[in-house]
């Protein structure tokens, strides 16, 4: 039995769509449709369990009739009114079938979030009790759903209402939007709207959280999909810097955790006080470290002396787009790349005097003289840079160019520095082109 105080309207229990409460106008209320009562009992009557209606002293009763439309056999609902004729209720038995299947426990959930809304989720003032057989009371608004252990397997109702509902768990705010600390410790993540349960995660995967919303768009079985879930979860912890940073810790030390393939799209906010907040509060909770994705990362970081830490890829870019302590961020290129800079050898000295000399005598030089560097690179590298331009540094020759190769390189990083153009754009094209059109006049003059 689920009584609450009042006696609902007829309408309200009989009529798709209508509703005595206005969630559009900022009400605490569970239900928004005008739809929940009607599906449940659609529910039951599929799954043939017996479910009755009390509304006051009114009851209502439903049955079954064989319907044909077309060629197709369907069976029409009936609800008695007061042992009244019954009559028809203008929907099927399949009405509702796609989104709501045959899951007892929707209907409950449905018949109990009515309840709650009647008394505005003060759980206190409802009844939910197993009782012999179903009995009106004036005043009052009873549903009755035949219980048997067949419907609800081992579980009790006091766990299916402490699981279903927050409402019913002693220190949860059914009207605080975030992570709250696990219903049931060890299981998936749960999610809630207004304290009712709307998903259980399909990752079987343990959740650090589970996650309460008060404004969410739902599907009329008031359930969402994991997808929605996952992006809006992003945003309850970007809105609580502590339990962001919370969960990010968790994540670095338990990468199984449900809350470790959140991608970076959700947790991301670009908004600066927000951004700032997420990563103080990271800071606060994990010290002076440096976010990295990959062992690889966390290696050149302790070869600089730097504490990593590990975090799966959504989260590290996450700290990234928010100007977090990462590996590219904390750590210059040659750093990184773990490139040794060098003074330049003789020859190569020789190379570039030679080509700036060439290079001037066409008409192609800027005024400055390029600083020359060269460089090594680890020996495990298994792709050779043989040389680069950092404009307004110098031009920088890898320390095992030789020959021709060394000629090659030290003609396009001089390309680079005098022409202000980087690699595949026209003007560096262009102002190679012309030097060596000036080198062809040189040689037949």
């Amino acid at each position: 039995m689920i009584e609450n105080p009042g006696e609902a309207p007829l309408p309200g229990l009989l009529l798709f769509g209508a509703t005595t409460k206005d969630p559009g106008a900022g009400s605490k209320t569970i239900g928004m449709f005008g739809s929940g009562t009607k599906y449940g009992v659609l529910v039951c009557l599929r799954k043939n369990v017996d479910v009755r209606v009390y509304t006051g002293t009114t009851n209502l009763q439903y049955s079954l009739v064989p319907q044909k439309v077309g060629e197709v056999e369907h069976k029409e609902v009936m609800v008695s009114v007061g042992n009244a004729k019954p009559v028809p209720t203008g929907a099927t038995l399949a009405f509702g079938q796609h989104d709501w299947g045959d899951d007892i426990r929707l209907a409950l959930r449905e018949f109990i979030s009515n309840a709650l809304d009647s008394v505005d989720g003060d759980a206190d003032r409802i009844r939910l009790e197993i009782v012999d057989s179903p009995r009106a009371k004036a005043g009052t608004t009873r549903v009755y759903v035949r219980w048997s252990e067949g419907i609800q397997g081992r579980e009790t109702l006091e766990k299916f209402k402490t699981t279903m509902f927050l409402h019913f768990r002693p220190g949860y705010d059914v009207d605080y939007e975030g992570p709250i600390r696990k219903v049931e410790p060890g299981t998936t993540a749960k999610f809630y709207r207004r304290g009712v349960l709307i998903r259980s995660s399909q990752k079987a995967a343990e959740s650090l959280w589970d996650y309460n919303f008060v404004g969410l768009r739902l599907d009329e079985a008031r359930n969402s999909d994991e997808y929605t879930m996952r992006y809006r979860v992003g945003d309850l912890l970007k809105k609580d810097p502590r339990k962001f940073a919370r969960t990010a810790k968790a994540v670095s030390q338990d990468d199984k955790l449900w809350e470790a393939d959140l991608d970076a799209y959700s947790l991301t906010d670009y908004g600066r006080e927000v951004a700032k907040g997420c990563m103080d509060a990271l800071l606060q909770e994990f010290g002076d470290v440096v976010f990295v994705q990959n062992e690889v990362e966390a290696q050149i970081l302790r070869n600089e002396g730097l504490l990593p830490v590990g975090l799966p890829d959504g989260w590290a870019n996450a700290v990234k787009s928010m100007n977090g302590p990462t590996f590219l961020n904390s750590l210059k290129e040659d750093q990184r790349e773990q490139r040794k800079i060098l003074d330049p050898k003789q020859e190569t000295l020789r190379v570039v005097e030679k080509w700036s000399r060439k290079i001037g005598a066409a008409g192609l030089a800027k005024e400055e003289h390029p600083p020359v560097f060269e460089f090594r690179e680890p020996p495990d590298k298994l792709e050779k840079l043989w040389g680069f331009c950092r404009f307004g540094e110098g031009i920088y020759i890898n320390t095992e160019a030789a020959g021709d190769l060394l000629e090659l390189t030290v003609i396009e990083e001089l390309a680079h520095w005098h022409s202000g153009k980087a690699d595949y754009d026209r003007g560096f094209q262009n102002w190679i082109i012309r030097l060596l059109l000036r080198e062809d006049y040189d040689a037949k003059d």
